[in-house]
């Protein structure tokens, strides 16, 4: 612990989430001194926030593909842990990933939009462009168009040449009240692969 306690903010977190990876039985067993020993590790560790994210993950790396009674109790404690000042950016990312398992489309994407916002910019380029890519996906989802088209721009530097990406992208120009443009990425997808399916089918939806 004392080595922990003394590492950088990252460093803090990868070293716990190793640690409760090998202690997983402890942490979901009945022993009720064992898990009182693991709270008091992760809380030396990082504080009772910190306690909260773990928690979650050990919940979800345990036990992932389980009921979803599970998972729920995953969504909620990550709920608390970025209601923890200071705000954690890895519970907003974390609960980005429970929330989208769910299906609640909204909770998921807010959470990712407030983990970028906090984390700052991520130096590498691609995963700057699958973030921005991913909120502008969930937008699609709540039907938010407008965002969608904003963050599709944002990933774009990253899926120039992903035909699937340009397409949805399309989409999103034309349900947002922009079919002119969406219209003129169709047709550049079809002058490269004239049998792209899904770019037939929705320029032949596009009015």
């Amino acid at each position: 612990v004392g080595a922990i306690e003394t590492a950088q903010p990252e460093g803090v977190i990868r070293v716990v989430v190793e640690a409760h990876e090998a202690l997983g039985a402890v942490w979901i067993g009945e022993d009720p001194g064992a898990k009182a020993l693991l709270h008091g590790f992760l809380l030396v560790a990082g504080g009772e926030g910190l306690l909260l994210i773990e928690h979650a993950l050990f919940l979800a790396v345990s036990l992932e593909d389980v009921v979803d009674g599970r998972t729920f109790q995953v969504e909620r404690l990550l709920q608390q842990a970025t209601a923890k000042l200071p705000a954690d950016p890895l519970a907003f990312y974390y609960l980005a990933d429970a929330a989208e398992r769910r299906a609640h489309f909204d909770v998921a994407r807010q959470a990712l939009v407030d983990y970028i916002a906090l984390a700052g910019d991520e130096p590498d380029a691609r995963r700057r462009a699958g973030l921005a890519l991913r909120v502008a996906d969930l937008s699609m989802r709540v039907k938010d168009y407008p965002f969608a088209v904003a963050w599709y721009e944002r990933a774009a530097p990253g899926f120039s040449g992903d035909a699937s990406v340009l397409v949805r992208q399309a989409e999103a120009r034309w349900r947002a009240g922009q079919p002119d443009a969406a219209v003129a990425m169709l047709d550049k997808i079809l002058e490269k692969n004239p049998a792209n399916v899904a770019a037939l089918n929705l320029r032949s939806r596009v009015r």
